[in-house]
């Protein structure tokens, strides 16, 4: 089946001649869960591109420390295997150039053309299948903990799981709804240009999802992008076709929770949300973003200003609280940028988004 059809800060990290790292003797201990990477990082704007560049530059020149963590995984995975209950099951083959982290030969690749190449003929979809074949080689019969770039490697996670008769559902913990087409989020932005292709990337994985799992199976929360149920007077054609597509999703069946409906009522927002997911296994994905502020800086998108701390944790916890340990098909965090993880200061991203992975495994 394709997808159409469906550590903390600065620990040095060893990796043997696979790429993987080595994973922790574990036999006299009853594991759980299976963590494991994904490090595609393939967005081609140029500000992104620019990071790469730099980084590049600090390493020819000798600024980059030894050990310096390459992935989100790798600032991570250390934490999550100290439970006890989580296996590290290693990362999927990523070539160095599509990572956040390339090494020193692949300069030359690093151009927004080139990264757009990749997402335009459909290297995200074949990434994801990749991670699918994973997950079915490597994790099951654990249960996966995806630590991954891209959110679009979600897809991979969740074709692996969609097993036939299994009754499987998603919560989805973003900022935004991944469902809109390119193009039609570009006109709302009134922002020129050829017209954007209809690729399977960061923005639009959560439709292909919902085919596969069915609208009435998918909860998002903490939405920030929701247009509104009317139109204002003389808004933009480009804003009333994201309204009606957005509305659409959502008149489908997609549950979504939009993060004033949280502040005002809290995590019990949530829980008459999952009230329709009442005895099917639910599957756990967050975009960091979803709590991006004040804490949490290092997010590959920081185009608005989600949850507060406190109040994404105490849905995370309330969450698993609904679900037990029986419910629970496994999890990913997706979307953090270890460039800025790396930033010392008051960022708390790695902490708050390890804290909630803990919650979800139950080890906190």
């Amino acid at each position: 089946m394709k997808i159409s059809d469906l550590t903390p800060l600065g620990i040095p990290y060893t990796r043997g001649a696979s790429g993987r790292r080595a994973t922790r003797d574990s036999t006299e201990v009853s594991l759980d869960f299976a963590a494991f990477g994904c490090a595609l990082d393939a967005l081609d704007s140029p500000e992104r591109v620019a990071m790469k560049l730099a980084y590049l530059g600090a390493l020819k020149t000798g600024l980059i420390p030894a050990g310096v963590p390459l992935s989100p995984y790798d600032l991570m995975i250390e934490t999550h295997t100290d439970t006890g209950v989580v296996k590290d099951a290693g990362e999927v083959d990523v070539p160095s150039w599509l990572t956040p982290r390339p090494v020193l030969e692949d300069s030359e690749l690093m151009t927004p053309a080139r990264f757009r190449e990749f997402a335009e003929g459909g290297g995200l979809e074949r990434t994801a299948e990749d991670v699918a074949a994973f997950v079915r080689d490597d994790v099951v019969p654990l249960k996966p903990v995806m630590i991954s770039v891209d959110h679009s490697m979600t897809g991979g996670v969740l074709q692996a799981l969609n097993a036939p008769g299994r009754e499987l559902a998603l919560v989805l913990f973003d900022a935004h709804l991944d469902a809109i087409p390119a193009e039609v989020r570009r006109r709302a932005a009134g922002t020129g240009g050829e017209p954007l292709p209809d690729a399977y990337d960061c923005g639009t994985w959560l439709s292909r999802a919902i085919d596969v799992l069915g609208p009435e199976r998918v909860v998002v929360v903490g939405v920030l992008d929701h247009p509104g149920e009317t139109a204002a007077e003389g808004e933009p054609d480009g804003l009333g076709a994201y309204r009606d597509a957005y509305l659409s999703i959502q008149r489908s069946g997609v549950t979504i929770i939009t993060k004033k409906r949280l502040r005002e009522e809290g995590p019990a927002a949530l829980s008459v949300a999952l009230e329709k997911l009442e005895g099917k296994e639910c599957y756990v994905s967050i975009d960091a973003d979803v709590a991006a502020g004040e804490t949490v800086k290092a997010v590959r998108f920081m185009d608005s200003i989600g949850l507060e701390e406190r109040l994404f944790l105490g849905c995370v916890e309330s969450l698993r609280g609904s679900l037990g340990d029986d419910r629970l098909a496994g999890f990913d965090i997706t979307e953090i940028d270890v460039h800025l993880a790396d930033i010392r200061g008051d960022d708390r991203t790695v902490e708050v988004m390890t804290a909630a992975a803990l919650d979800l495994i139950g080890a906190r």
